[in-house]
């Protein structure tokens, strides 16, 4: 290592001895100095350092967030719709129809179903008998779903008289105004809620397996259609099979 040299003026008039000391003290210094120098240069590039560190790990970080919020965007995207699932003992089925079907005057409704063991008195009984009210079809509670033998439905009178006929485009059936509903009434009178009620052909077994299948084809709200044309998409099938006690799953 080389040291500095003593600028002549300062040792012209000096003994050796003391120029040598004097030489030795500033190099002291001097490397002291350098030290020092180092010693805050290194400190200073450390806090450089770190503080890169902390910038990186942050940038990443919010690249990672950036990129989980696009895949949960993506995911929500491919997710499809929540579809409603009303109020029954059984989920409703896959195959109730989504396309419009109703062309005339459409009303969304809240569908039950009664058959022999909830009707009143328990049976078959209607209040709107074909022999007192020649606008209707049936002596007792039934039907197909054609245009020409309509399923008996239950409603209030006043919103819909004897003898109307109605088509429930998620049942593929055609139903007629026979019997009147007490809750249906209160719904009309006291909220403005369509309620209709339909007749599911049952017997005077198989109560329990009944319910279950009132519940899986109840709906909150769906779209019918007072008055319908004929021609309407027909499935006779019934619902509920009172000899085995099931319940048609799909139409």
């Amino acid at each position: 290592m080389s040291t500095r040299p003593i600028p002549p003026y300062f040792t012209a008039n000096l003994p050796k001895s003391i120029t040598f000391k004097v030489c030795y003290n500033l190099e002291v210094q001097y490397f002291k100095l350098i030290n020092k120098t180092s010693v805050i240069t290194g400190l200073g590039l450390t806090i450089l350092s770190l503080f890169a560190i902390v910038i990186f790990i942050n940038n990443t970080q919010n690249k990672l967030e950036v990129k989980e919020f696009q895949a949960s965007e993506d995911v929500q995207t491919l997710s499809p719709t929540p579809t409603f699932t009303p109020e029954s003992v059984i989920s409703e089925p896959t195959s109730t129809p989504t396309v419009k079907s109703c062309i005339g005057d459409c009303v969304d409704a809240f569908i039950t179903f009664f058959g022999w063991p909830d009707n009143s008195p328990s049976g078959n009984g209607i209040y709107f008998k074909k022999s007192q009210f020649p606008e209707t079809v049936h002596e007792v509670a039934g039907g197909v779903g054609t245009y020409q033998d309509p399923v008996t439905f239950a409603s209030d009178p006043d919103l819909y008289p004897a003898g109307t006929k109605i088509y429930l485009p998620y049942l593929k059936k055609y139903a007629i105004m026979e019997d009147v509903c007490a809750g249906c009434v209160e719904n009309w009178k006291n909220n403005g809620r369509i309620h209709v009620d339909i007749w599911m052909e049952s017997g005077s077994t198989f109560e329990s397996e009944l319910s279950k299948c009132q519940g899986y084809w109840t709906r909150r709200k769906v779209e019918i259609e007072i008055d319908p044309p004929r021609g309407k998409e027909v499935d006779t099938k019934p619902l509920f099979n009172n000899l085995n006690g099931a319940c048609l799953s799909d139409i």
